[in-house]
């Protein structure tokens, strides 16, 4: 599966369901935010000519991750083994499931320099070129995402150095929160809060919820066209990434998020974006999660 600014709410799925997938969704947060003085300092930390080998073992590195269809793939095979009393070999089956993403490290690469970079390229004689500065830039963003989106499987000493012209960028010049987005930072700000009373109270509601999304999946696509057409993709995709961080702090876990958790706060985001645009119908179905849980409708 390709990661896109649209698909946004699939990317922080494979997020919330790795280790450092908060760090990678901070690197994509400060690309959408960055301006010609950002990319400029990211470019002045470019390392060099020592790049293209961190790089290659950070794909090599990714290539071993476990991908979602492979080990949906593998699935039948396996539970006829364990219904036969079999040992399984490698790891639980769930275990893989609630960790195995649907996305790789080149569909991020592709994600952060030509998509969330979009404004970086232009066309000359038909030929798209990125000048100097942002390629290096580029490149920076892209090695730091690496470095977390690949933490379980990259040695400690590439990942180090693939993140830190990225980090040190951070701790000079921190990015602004402000994405124009105020009632989404509100609510995520609250949920970072959550004790283990508020999460059983959430995951009571997605369960409760959970045979009657028939009609979310429309409504989120109905939500993200909203956001295209209005132009709010940006926003969108940034409310998506924060809630990645959000979701983290709340202390929910990766196997909430294969329970529904996730697609479930992300719904809540999705609308608040475009809540303006929605039809009450597709503004219900993806509010009523938090309504459930919490007792009132988001921003109330």
């Amino acid at each position: 599966m390709a990661y896109t600014l649209v698909g946004a709410p699939a990317l922080g799925f494979d997020l919330v369901r790795t280790p450092s997938g908060p760090n990678v969704a901070e690197v994509v947060l400060v690309a959408l935010s960055a301006d010609a003085s950002t990319m400029q300092a990211l470019a002045n930390m470019h390392p060099g000519s020592c790049r293209p080998a961190c790089w290659d073992r950070a794909t090599a590195a990714a290539a071993t991750l476990p991908r979602m269809a492979s080990v949906l793939g593998a699935m039948p095979t396996e539970l006829d083994l364990a219904a036969a009393g079999e040992q399984l070999a490698g790891p639980d089956l769930l275990t893989r499931l609630t960790g195995a993403p649907l996305g790789d490290l080149a569909s991020l690469e592709q994600l952060i320099r030509h998509e969330v970079l979009d404004w970086t390229w232009e066309v000359v004689q038909e030929v798209s070129l990125q000048r100097l500065r942002d390629r290096m830039a580029a490149e920076v963003l892209c090695d730091a995402a690496a470095s977390a989106f690949c933490a379980t499987v990259l040695d400690d000493g590439s990942r180090r150095h693939l993140a830190g012209p990225f980090l040190s960028v951070l701790r000079s010049a921190p990015p602004s929160s402000a994405d124009g987005l105020a009632e989404v930072g509100t609510l995520l700000e609250g949920l970072s809060t959550w004790n283990e009373a508020e999460r059983r109270e959430w995951r009571s509601a997605v369960d409760l919820l959970r045979s009657g999304t028939g009609g979310w999946t429309q409504a989120m696509h109905d939500a993200g066209w909203a956001a295209h057409l209005s132009g709010r993709t940006r926003l969108a995709a940034a409310a998506q990434m924060r809630a990645v961080l959000a979701f983290r702090s709340a202390g929910l876990t990766s196997l909430d998020a294969a329970e529904g958790s996730w697609n479930a706060l992300s719904g809540v985001v999705q609308a608040m974006v475009v809540s303006d645009l929605l039809g009450d119908d597709h503004l219900t179905t993806l509010v009523r999660p938090w309504q459930v849980a919490r007792g009132s409708r988001p921003g109330c």
